[in-house]
């Protein structure tokens, strides 16, 4: 499955890039882009971000990934969260794998969550 990940890779490149990250760890997009986007575990915010395939996680260990992270269970706002992970397998879906991805101030217009908040509302 082609999940995001936090990079180190192209930090630096804008002012104002940030990278509290754990390089390699998947990530949660953010509902705005004001910041970039937090590790899923360590919460660290970044600017830059990547797609990979991770053969080893199925759609629903994923989902109960990202539902832990979120919102502390997978079973918490069933709904919201089924429309949060079709955000975040769309995303990636569309992302060419290895290349860097940016969001927060830093990106200006270059902010990947921007774009995808526009394509879809959400």
């Amino acid at each position: 499955m082609k999940l995001l990940i936090a990079t180190k890779q192209g930090q630096g490149d804008q002012e104002g890039d940030v990278f509290e990250a754990v390089d390699g760890e998947l990530v949660v997009l953010p509902i705005g882009c004001q910041m970039g986007v937090a590790g899923l575990v360590s919460n660290g915010l970044t600017t830059t971000f990547t797609a990979v395939e991770r053969p080893g996680i199925t759609l629903a260990s994923y989902r109960a990934m990202l539902g832990e992270a979120i919102y502390g269970s997978e079973d918490a706002g069933e709904d919201e969260l089924d429309s949060v992970v079709d955000k975040h397998v769309e995303f990636a879906r569309q992302a060419t794998e290895g290349r860097v991805l940016r969001s927060g101030p830093s990106a200006g217009p270059l902010c990947e969550c921007c774009k995808l908040e526009q394509r879809y509302g959400k």
